[in-house]
């Protein structure tokens, strides 16, 4: 009985050994003794990460500018706004060259008040531009005013005309889109 129980204890301590101890040592040792875990790769070098690969950049192209009439245009312009009334006017040339002068001339009435100031603000792709407008034929009640100037823009996406004309019954604003 005593050699059985020898042997049951032998047999016991190996299976300790062999799945309790073991075990403990391939883990306490880091993986060195099986190659298990981190500890295989101590002693090599680590591997680069790839830079990322960055998107070659795609230009948009520019869109082409919608055509324009030539030469001199005349237009109409009504609003409901208070102050002085603009009627039928006339662009010349439509389509300027930079350097070149361009001309606007419209009609103005208010028959309460005279007109005391009438002026275009010329919205162009890089800039902005106001000019005053002179009293050209009529009255300040109902004439025709005109302002000149030297274009110093382009205007191929952006082209937008803003008259103002103003007296003591108010100010009145129309905005023309050219292009």
């Amino acid at each position: 009985m005593k050699f059985l129980k020898r042997r049951y204890l032998l047999i016991t301590s190996l299976l300790v050994a062999l799945f309790v101890v073991v075990p403990v040592i391939a883990i306490n040792s880091n993986g060195l003794i099986n190659g298990l875990g981190e500890g295989r790769n101590r002693h090599r070098k680590p591997t680069p990460t790839p830079a990322p690969v960055e998107p070659t950049p795609t230009t948009t192209p520019t869109p082409k500018p919608n055509p324009i009439p030539h030469g001199t245009k005349g237009f109409s312009v009504s609003s409901n706004n208070p102050g002085p009334t603009m009627g039928r006017g006339t662009i010349d040339p439509y389509d300027p060259e930079i350097g070149s002068s361009q001309s606007i001339y419209i009609e103005v009435f208010d028959t309460a008040y005279p007109v005391t100031s009438v002026n275009i603000t010329l919205q162009t792709d890089h800039e902005s531009n106001t000019h005053p407008m002179t009293l050209t034929s009529g009255t300040t009640g109902n004439g025709t005013w005109s302002a000149n100037w030297v274009v110093s823009d382009t205007y191929n996406y952006t082209y937008k005309a803003t008259l103002t004309a103003v007296s003591a019954s108010g100010t009145n604003s129309v905005s023309i889109t050219l292009r």
